[in-house]
C-alpha cells in the first residue's frame, strides 16, 4: 500500500506580518483579499466547493499576489476532483511565492498522478529544499522514486520521513516495501514490526510482513502473518497468493494449489495466481497447465513472465 500524502489542511492567513512590507494601497488590497480567502475557507469547510472557487478566484482579481488563494483553490479543485484546473492553481502560487513547501509537495502529488515522476521528483526536493523538516515531501519523493525503481533512493526517503514523524505506521510500512525490493529482509522485517507496533490490526503491514518471510524463505513465519491478516482482510487476493507461496516453500501443494483458486475466486484477473498454477501444474497436467497459463496471458501486465509462458506454452504443445 503506497498511498501519496496530499494536504488538504486549511490555512489561515497572516495578514499584519505579510501585509507590512507593502505600500499602504497594496495592502489594503492583500488585506481584502484575505478577508475574501477567509469567506472561502468559511464555504470550505461547510464542503460548499462551488462557492469556495468563487471566493479565492475573487480574492486573486483584488490581490493577485495573495498567495493562499492560490493554494486554496487548488485544494479545492482537488475536492471537485479537478485535477487539471489544481495543477494550474499551485502553479499559480508557485509564482506568487516558491517558498511554500506545502504548495510544491500538493504540485509534485498532481504530477505524479499523471506519470510525470521526474516533475514530481523536482517538485518534492523543491518542498524539502523549502523546508528541511517537511516530512510528507520525504514521504512522497520515497514514493516517486519507488515508483521508478530507484528501491536505494526511496529507502533512503522513507528513512528519513519516518523519522520526522515516528509515529506513523505508514512510514515503516513504506520503508519495509524499499528494503524487501532491495532483499535486504531482516531490515524489512524490522520495519513492518515497527509498523505494528503502532498499529497491530493493519491486514497490508501483515501481509507484506508475511510476504517478507516469504521472501526469506521462512515460511512457517509467513503463514503465521498471513493468517492474521486474513482474518482482517479475507477479501483480499494478495494474502491468499501469499500464503500459496508459504505453503510451496512447505511443499504442501495442495494446500498452495487451494490458496492460489482461492485467490482466482476473490479476483478473477489476479494474473500472478494463474502463472503459479500454470508451474505447479506444468509437469503434474500439462493440459491443466496449458489452461492456466493462457488465462495468464489474458490478463498479465508483466512482459518477462510473458515471454517465460509463451516458452513453456511451445515445449507443452511439442509433447
Amino acid at each position: 500500500m503506497m498511498a501519496r500524502i496530499l494536504l488538504l489542511v486549511m490555512f489561515l492567513i497572516s495578514v499584519q506580518a505579510f501585509s507590512s512590507e507593502l505600500s499602504p494601497e497594496a495592502k489594503g488590497l492583500y488585506e481584502k483579499a484575505s478577508r475574501i480567502v477567509e469567506r472561502g475557507n468559511t464555504f470550505y469547510e461547510k464542503e460548499k466547493y462551488l462557492q469556495a472557487v468563487k471566493e479565492y478566484k475573487k480574492a486573486i482579481n483584488v490581490y493577485p499576489g495573495q498567495v493562499w488563494a492560490h493554494y486554496n483553490l487548488g485544494r479545492v479543485y482537488e475536492q471537485l476532483n479537478m485535477k487539471t484546473e489544481a495543477i494550474k492553481a499551485y502553479e499559480g502560487a508557485v509564482q506568487v511565492d516558491p517558498n511554500v513547501a506545502v504548495v510544491h509537495n500538493n504540485l509534485g502529488v498532481l504530477y505524479e498522478g499523471k506519470g510525470k515522476l521526474d516533475a514530481a521528483i523536482y517538485e518534492y526536493l523543491q518542498a524539502i529544499h523549502c523546508d528541511e523538516k517537511f516530512g510528507p515531501a520525504y514521504a512522497n519523493l520515497g514514493n516517486a522514486y519507488y515508483g521508478q525503481g530507484n528501491f536505494e533512493k526511496a529507502a533512503e526517503n522513507f528513512k528519513k520521513a519516518s523519522e520526522l514523524d515516528s509515529d506513523s505506521a505508514y512510514g515503516y510500512n513504506n520503508l519495509g516495501n524499499a528494503y524487501t525490493q532491495l532483499e535486504r529482509f531482516d531490515d524489512a522485517i524490522r520495519e513492518y514490526n515497527q509498523a505494528l507496533e503502532i498499529e497491530p490490526k493493519l491486514a497490508y503491514v501483515l501481509n507484506n510482513l508475511g510476504n517478507a518471510y516469504v521472501q526469506k524463505r521462512e515460511p512457517n513465519f509467513a503463514i503465521i502473518n498471513l493468517n492474521k491478516a486474513k482474518d482482517l482482510d479475507p477479501k483480499n487476493p494478495f494474502v491468499e497468493d501469499n500464503l500459496g507461496d508459504a505453503y510451496l516453500l512447505k511443499e504442501m501443494t495442495d494446500e498452495a494449489i487451494r490458496h492460489y483458486e482461492e485467490a482466482l475466486k476473490l479476483d478473477p484477473k489476479f494474473f500472478l495466481a494463474y502463472f503459479k498454477l500454470g508451474k505447479v501444474y506444468k509437469n503434474r497436467d500439462p493440459e491443466k497447465a496449458k489452461a492456466y497459463f493462457t488465462k495468464f496471458l489474458k490478463y498479465a501486465k508483466t512482459d518477462s513472465l510473458k515471454r517465460e509462458v509463451e516458452q513453456i506454452l511451445l515445449k507443452i504443445d511439442k509433447k
